[in-house]
């Protein structure tokens, strides 16, 4: 029976959602959390990349520490890798945030029926530079 348990727990991993609760299972200990706590990691998550994206772009990669960038963010050291593993998968990442919006309004254009590639390229370079 404890076999059967332990591979159930395997394969709940890493989350399963239900309906304002998900569980998260790490080392074959169960964490409730509710869905506000996720999105409230999720909202510090997402200021550290914004913030990652102004400072990196300023500064650059070695012009930047941490430290300054969770200062300004109010976010200690020691949760900094509760979001990211390291500072290259950090600096990785926030190069994603800052890409996606433009892959995605790119990627519009070129699936926009009306318009031929030349036609889809023309019209987002024009949008970029309005």
């Amino acid at each position: 029976m404890g076999f059967y348990l332990n591979k159930i727990r395997y394969q709940l991993r890493p989350q399963i959602q239900h309906h304002k609760f998900y569980i998260d299972n790490r080392d074959d200990r169960s964490y409730i959390k509710t869905m506000s706590e996720s999105t409230n990691k999720d909202l510090k998550r997402k200021k550290l990349l914004d913030q990652g994206v102004l400072m990196l772009t300023e500064q650059g990669y070695h012009g930047t520490g941490l430290k300054e960038i969770l200062e300004t963010v109010n976010i200690p050291k020691g949760s900094f890798y509760n979001y990211f593993g390291s500072k290259e998968e950090y600096c990785a990442e926030v190069i994603t945030h800052y890409i996606e919006p433009f892959i995605q309004r790119l990627t519009n254009h070129l699936q926009n029926p009306q318009l031929d590639g030349l036609g889809a390229l023309k019209r987002y370079y024009t949008e970029l530079i309005a």
